[in-house]
């Protein structure tokens, strides 16, 4: 096998030292326990024999005690049968040999040998020796009586009674003893029984043990066998992807060498495995900067990983190939974590020169990009002054002869002068408006934040209409609160919105009036919204969205009868949106049009940040619209890109706040925490690799999802770790919505379901409740398979399909990890007990019976299940196929 095969059969072994089925950590295990259950086993056996032993050594000893009484007494009832013999008869022939006399007395003296380890039988021996020995006396004279003096004599002396007295004594003697080591003999046999049982448990479990250590040599032996052969699968799996991979990866040992290399790296540096392996890593690599200059050794980012530990990825750096070209590449390294292998790391590097072109070709567009916008700046800067100037002098001197002071005007002259100074005015404002815009639009509105009364700003902006309101013959009217707390705002731009909503209101009201109120907090006082209502032509419902559109207004009809260029709402917005407010409409032709300010703090961005709010068609689509109560952050260095974004994400529903460059999206996002990140791949010093790496890194920014939007989102962005989705520019409003169906809505969703008709009506309706993607399988072994290559975040499960069944599909989904696990919703049609459904929704979502209230309670659950999935505090990035 080659280097990089053994390298990863190491790696294989290193990583299989983590797992908690390690087959060396159990065979370690198993031994130790082996070694004590032998020793265990070992001590009771011995134990036990020995008990055995000592019990039976002790019987035989009582036998040996109660053989000797009994043979005592049996030669002393010998030696008193022959006296008896010897006195009738005469015939010395009875008395036999003359030692008898030293046999009882050894034969005592055996017994109390015997005896000695007991005092009780050893006190008893001393009484019995006592006895036999005078007996014995007594026989000894009465055979001498009989010898010489004759019969008489000696049975004279038999009728003493003497030796019957002590023979008598010796047999009670030899009685007492004998009971009591007939005593001893019952405990000690029983003794001898539980040592032998424990002797033959001990056996047993012997037997037992030397089969559970063979069972357990055989299981040790299968896995080792297996894990061999996984190692040698994931050595095979490894070299593949090291040799599939279009990054160059190379191992470097603790000494700087190089230790393998995969085929991507061969072929960008054009070198052979041989000529690279073993030989010192910055030497052949590194050796020299793009300048020419030497590049230490000391300064490389590889060499100080190996010194120091950790791991990075460094960009722009340069490599050198075998022919002396360099190239520019990325490369990240990362210390070699292995138990068997101390130090070392793993580099790996790709080429960037496509990268480095299209970031030179993107800095000239956004360099010219900028160059124009400053052009436009300076172009309106001017505008603004040479058209203001004359403007300015039009209408001052307009108004200074309608003064008339010497009244040789005639009526008509005064009309025309008029008309001069009221379109003067009205051109002024057409200018400021869209100075104003361009302001906005380019971020540039500044804001001044001071304590101000919402009461004055009122009554001023009253206090500017009430010619108009008399020459049109209606009301404009206030409700204002007498206790009204003051706010924190800029009151130039809140005047301003007033304005162009009064504005609007009486320019649309022909009878009536226009009320302006004040809604304040009971609490505490504080105004929490300005409403401006009147009882104008109203708006149709299918022309709100475009109110709030520059250069828009209801209807073409409205233009031509009212005049007015549609900036006033769309500015009107735009600042609320500034000050941190928001602007809602809502409106019936025919009854008027109610225009609402809302004073409560809405999320405040950073300074430069402005928010671009949902259009007014996503808001009437209300909870339906996908980025419905959603704020989005979007990460592109290009303005028209942001703006393009965010207006793409306004018709779904959504907020949106921008930032130009890396660093300050990172400090955007920890400010506003938004629900949603678009981010842009080629953005100069932090790209966006790097943005995603510090977004993933962050714990109170890793859970937010991410989806990719850039020029080479094709080329690499693909796999992109912890990307939700990668799109491509230009984005389009239906690859936007279809992908963050599958990030914040219901996601992706599976259809087990054997009737055809029945998985296109269930499919029917998760698309109408917002489903990204829905397919459907017929049986349980197929669902199982879509569970991997499908990856679904809610499957709709019918318990009576083939191949096993809906229970065999549930006990496939328990098997996987929680976080890879999707969530059921069983539908079935099927009678089933309380039981059941309470064993059914112990594992589940939900369980929901086919039949007339089918579509009400499925899209319920469904619109429950994207609901948590959509606020849950520990939202995770959803699965990328």
């Amino acid at each position: 096998m080659t280097d990089v095969g053994r390298t990863g059969s190491r790696r294989s072994r290193t990583d299989s030292t983590l797992t908690p089925d390690n087959p060396r950590r159990l065979a370690i295990l198993s031994g130790i326990g082996a070694l004590v259950l032998i020793t265990g086993v070992a001590f009771l056996v011995v134990t036990s024999i020995s008990s055995l032993i000592t019990t039976r050594k002790m019987v035989d000893h009582t036998h040996a005690v109660i053989e000797g009484l009994n043979r005592l007494l049996i030669e002393v009832e010998d030696a008193e049968t022959r006296q008896r013999g010897f006195v009738i008869t005469g015939d010395s022939s009875f008395l036999g040999k003359a030692s008898r006399s030293s046999d009882v007395t050894r034969l005592v003296n055996s017994l109390e040998a015997l005896v000695s380890d007991d005092a009780l039988q050893s006190a008893t021996v001393k009484r019995l020796r006592a006895h036999t020995e005078a007996k014995v006396a007594v026989s000894d004279t009465t055979n001498l009586v009989r010898g010489s003096l004759g019969y008489d004599a000696a049975a004279a002396r038999v009728r003493t009674g003497r030796g019957r007295i002590l023979m008598d004594s010796v047999r009670a003697t030899v009685e007492v003893m004998t009971a009591r080591e007939l005593a001893l003999l019952k405990s000690r046999e029983e003794g001898e029984r539980s040592s032998l049982q424990r002797a033959a448990l001990a056996g047993a479990l012997g037997v037992l043990s030397a089969m559970l250590l063979g069972f357990v040599a055989i299981v040790l032996l299968s896995r080792v066998l297996r894990a061999l052969a996984e190692g040698r699968r994931s050595a095979r799996y490894a070299e593949t992807l090291l040799h599939a991979t279009t990054e160059g990866i190379y191992g470097l040992a603790p000494d700087g060498t190089i230790s393998f290399v995969n085929r991507a790296m061969r072929d960008t540096l054009g070198y052979r495995s041989e000529e690279m392996i073993g030989k010192p890593a910055h030497a052949l690599l590194h050796h020299t900067r793009e300048d020419g200059s030497v590049y230490p050794a000391a300064e490389c980012p590889m060499y100080k990983v190996l010194q120091i530990g950790g791991g990075g990825v460094f960009d722009n750096e340069i490599i050198w190939r075998k022919n002396g070209a360099s190239i520019p590449v990325e490369y990240s390294v990362n210390q070699m974590q292995d138990r068997e292998v101390t130090g070392g790391a793993v580099v790996s590097f790709r080429d960037i020169t496509d990268r480095q072109m299209v970031d030179t070709a993107l800095r000239k567009e956004k360099e010219a990009a900028e160059s124009a916008n400053q052009a436009k700046s300076d172009f309106l800067a001017r505008m603004s002054h040479e058209l203001r100037t004359p403007l300015n002098s039009v209408i001052g001197f307009s108004n200074v002869l309608l003064r008339n002071k010497a009244e040789n005007l005639r009526t008509q002259d005064v009309s025309y002068l008029e008309r001069i100074q009221k379109n003067g005015v009205h051109l002024l404002a057409l200018i400021n408006d869209i100075l104003d815009l361009s302001k906005i639009e380019a971020g540039r509105m500044e804001i001044e934040i001071e304590t101000v009364s919402v009461a004055d700003i009122v009554r001023d902006t009253v206090n500017q209409f009430e010619t108009q309101v008399q020459e049109k013959g209606i009301s404009l009217g206030t409700t204002v609160p007498e206790r009204l707390a003051a706010i924190n705002t800029d009151p130039t731009k809140l005047q301003q919105v007033l304005m162009n909503l009064v504005g609007n209101a009486i320019k649309f009201t022909n009878e009536g009036s226009v009320e302006i109120q004040v809604i304040t907090d009971p609490a505490t006082d504080k105004p929490i919204a300005i409403t401006v209502r009147d009882s104008g032509i109203g708006i149709p419902a299918n022309r709100i969205d475009a109110i709030f559109d520059a250069f828009e207004q209801a209807e073409l009809s409205t233009t031509r009868k009212y005049g007015g260029t549609g900036l006033g709402l769309p500015i009107s917005r735009s600042l609320c949106a500034l000050l941190g407010f928001e602007l809602v409409v809502s409106s019936e032709v025919g009854v008027g049009s109610k225009f609402t300010v809302d004073l409560r703090p809405k999320p405040k961005f950073l300074e430069g940040v402005y928010e671009m709010l949902p259009t007014p068609e996503a808001e009437s689509e209300g909870a339906d619209a996908v980025l419905h109560d959603k704020l989005v952050l979007i990460i592109d260095d290009e303005a028209d890109s942001r703006t393009l974004i965010a207006h793409q994400i306004a018709s779904l529903g959504g907020r949106s706040a921008g930032a130009s460059n890396g660093e300050d999206a990172l400090r955007i996002a920890r400010d506003i925490k938004p629900d949603l990140i678009t981010l842009d791949l080629l953005m100069p010093n932090m790209d966006g690799w790097a943005v995603m790496k510090a977004l993933k890194s962050d714990p109170a920014l890793r859970e937010i999802p991410v989806v990719i939007v850039s020029l080479v989102a094709r080329e690499r962005g693909k796999g992109m770790v912890g990307a939700m989705s990668v799109l491509s520019k230009p984005l389009d409003r239906g690859s936007l919505a279809h992908a963050l169906k599958r990030g914040v809505g219901v996601g992706r969703v599976l259809v087990v379901e054997d009737d055809s008709d029945s998985q296109h009506l269930l499919a029917s309706f998760l698309y109408e409740e917002g489903a990204a993607e829905v397919r459907a399988v017929a049986g349980a072994d197929d669902a199982i398979m879509a569970l991997e290559e499908f990856k679904p975040d809610l499957v709709l499960l019918d318990l009576g399909i083939p191949q096993g069944g809906g229970k065999s599909f549930i006990e496939a989904i328990a098997k996987l990890p929680v976080d890879l696990a999707p969530r059921v919703i069983v539908v079935t049609g099927s009678e089933l007990t309380s039981r059941q459904i309470n064993d059914l929704e112990a594992v589940t979502l939900s369980v929901v019976r086919k039949g007339g209230d089918l579509e009400l309670n499925l899209k319920r659950w469904v619109r429950e299940f994207a609901a948590k999935r959509n606020h849950s505090p520990h939202r995770s990035t959803p699965k990328t196929p």
